[in-house]
């Protein structure tokens, strides 16, 4: 089955244009991004073509959701699961700050490389702050 989304942000120039490909196999369905148009912050992204996510009850498996802009990307792969050893991962590389001065008051500037590993993210976490 093919699907899509369209949207735009009246004021902004940020719109999605999204098409995607989604296939109900025997055990899980597989949703493939396909070739898109993304304009956010000022910038047109790309979606990696070898990108998909498999899914099967509450365990998601995501395969190179890889988002681009020139030589800035963040990377998803991994998977989302109740087995508490699972791991998510989320890459960063050469993402130019200044995309954030679209939404801030703030300037910000530099460039973002690093590595964000999850793990369990079907545990829920509660926390409370207390002020003196």
């Amino acid at each position: 089955m093919d699907a899509g989304i369209d949207f735009d942000q009246d004021g902004y120039g940020n719109l999605v244009r999204l098409k995607s490909e989604i296939d109900f196999l025997p055990d899980s369905t597989k949703i493939k991004i396909l070739p898109s148009l993304i304009r956010a912050l000022d910038r047109e992204w790309l979606i990696d073509q070898q990108n998909y996510a498999l899914v099967s009850g509450s365990e998601w498996q995501i395969h190179h959701f890889e988002l681009h802009h020139e030589d800035q990307y963040i990377l998803v792969d991994g998977r989302i699961s109740r087995d508490p050893e699972a791991t998510l991962k989320i890459i960063f590389a050469n993402l130019n700050l200044d995309i954030l001065n679209a939404l801030s008051t703030e300037k910000f500037t530099g460039i973002l490389n690093g590595e964000v590993t999850a793990r369990g993210l079907y545990k829920i976490h509660t926390y409370r702050i207390i002020s003196p």
